[in-house]
C-alpha cells in the first residue's frame, strides 16, 4: 500500500462500502486552480469518508459541515483529542 505521504490525495476501498479518502491539505497550495485542478470540490462532494490532514479554512467553501478533530501531545507524553462538529 503506497503511503499517503507521497501523494496528495490517496483512497483506500472499504469492501461493500464507500472509500476512505484521506487528502494532505498541508500539501496543496493556497491557490484555487490547484484544488480545481486535482477535482477536490468532487472528492468531497462523492461517496467516502473524507479525512483532510492539515487542512486550510478555503475547504470549507466546498463543504456543508465536518467534524474537526484535534490531537495533542500533553507534556506526560499522552494524547489529548478533542471532536467538534462544525
Amino acid at each position: 500500500m503506497a503511503s499517503p505521504s507521497f501523494a496528495i490525495v490517496h483512497e483506500y476501498p472499504v469492501p461493500n462500502g464507500p472509500p476512505v479518502i484521506h487528502i494532505d491539505g498541508y500539501r496543496l497550495s493556497e491557490k484555487r486552480r490547484e484544488w480545481l485542478e486535482i477535482g477536490i470540490p468532487e472528492l468531497l462532494a462523492g461517496p467516502g469518508v473524507k479525512l483532510i490532514e492539515w487542512p486550510k479554512r478555503e475547504f470549507e467553501e466546498f463543504e456543508d459541515g465536518h467534524v474537526e478533530i484535534t490531537i495533542r501531545v500533553r507534556d506526560d507524553d499522552a494524547r489529548e483529542i478533542n471532536m467538534e462538529a462544525l
